[in-house]
């Protein structure tokens, strides 16, 4: 007999398995079973349930619909074809059906009327165009209309070719909401840039009761490309450097640079050099003075006229 600690884990590996296997054998035998209610937004605000349907469906398979207006359950698949006839000759399960319907309804209206000041506002879309240049990679260049920012969701969007209408090549994005508790969405279409043709966003929503007509308007293309503009940035970048460098380097060793032409230019465009010179040109006349100063004093005249030197 194996010892026993040889046989634990084979137990446990064993029973990890069957109850894995039970796991999968229990959730591929499970379906899904939904139940839909749909109403427009006046059945709910007056609580009427005859403008509402409800559905039955089974893994996406719609079995049954409960007619709110005739008051009996319909037959969409004939697995339930038996069950469905039993319980449209039974009034006490159909009048249970339609006061679920109605409680719903009730319900749904006491959220309308809550959310009346966000439901019933109304927000203008903001459209933007943008330029898709793909030329290089071998497509076609796009242009995009994003259209942003609008409630309620009902809008349309498309581009016009010259006034004209070019759906067949439009491509729209789904309207999703955005975090501003708006929506938004965008519409591509493909176009030559080499031509003249005038390309406009269409854009039908509440708050334009004649339609939002944005034109696009072509930059001009400029004739370097990206790689040449960015090369001309390094290369003024690295002068402008080098000039740097050398101006700190003569600073350093004492240079003082020449002025040229100081007569030709006039002497009000270098106050600086003016100003220097005024004071060298005073300190010279001060020291010609101090010295005529000396010598006279360091001669005197005696009373017969005669000089005499003082020692």
């Amino acid at each position: 007999m194996p010892p026993l600690r040889n046989v634990i884990p084979h137990m446990a590996i064993s029973a990890a398995a069957l109850y894995f296997w039970c796991c999968v054998s229990l959730i591929s035998a499970l379906g899904v079973v939904q139940e839909v209610l749909d109403c427009d937004r006046a059945a709910v605000s007056q609580k009427d349930v005859t403008g509402c349907f409800c559905i039955v469906a089974y893994n996406k398979n719609i079995l049954t619909r409960f007619d709110t207006k005739a008051g009996r359950l319909t037959v969409e698949s004939l697995t339930v074809k038996n069950e469905v006839d039993s319980l449209n000759k039974d009034p006490r399960a159909l009048k249970i059906i339609q006061d679920g319907i109605q409680d719903s309804v009730n319900f749904l209206s006491l959220l309308l009327e809550a959310g009346a000041d966000t439901l019933d506002r109304e927000v203008s879309p903001s459209v933007t165009i943008s330029f898709h240049d793909l030329e290089d990679f071998d497509h076609s260049s796009q242009l995009q209309c994003t259209v942003a920012g609008f409630y309620p969701s009902a809008l349309n969007v498309t581009w016009l070719k010259n006034d004209g209408n070019i759906d067949e090549q439009v491509v729209q994005t789904q309207i999703l909401p955005n975090s501003e508790k708006a929506f938004q969405t965008a519409a591509f279409t493909n176009i030559d840039p080499k031509t003249e043709d005038t390309y406009t966003c269409f854009v039908e929503h509440v708050t334009f009761p004649d339609g939002l007509r944005t034109n696009w308007v072509p930059q001009p293309k400029s004739s370097l490309s990206a790689a040449a503009i960015v090369g001309i940035l390094f290369g003024i970048g690295g002068i402008l450097t080098a000039i740097t460098g050398a101006v700190f380097r003569m600073k350093r060793q004492g240079y003082q640079p020449r002025i040229p032409g100081l007569k030709a230019l006039g002497h009000s465009c270098f106050p600086t050099v003016l100003f220097w010179k005024n004071q060298q040109q005073q300190k010279s006349n001060r020291s010609q003075a101090s010295m005529h100063s000396n010598t006279s004093a360091s001669s005197a005249t005696s009373g017969d006229g005669l000089t005499k030197d003082t020692v």
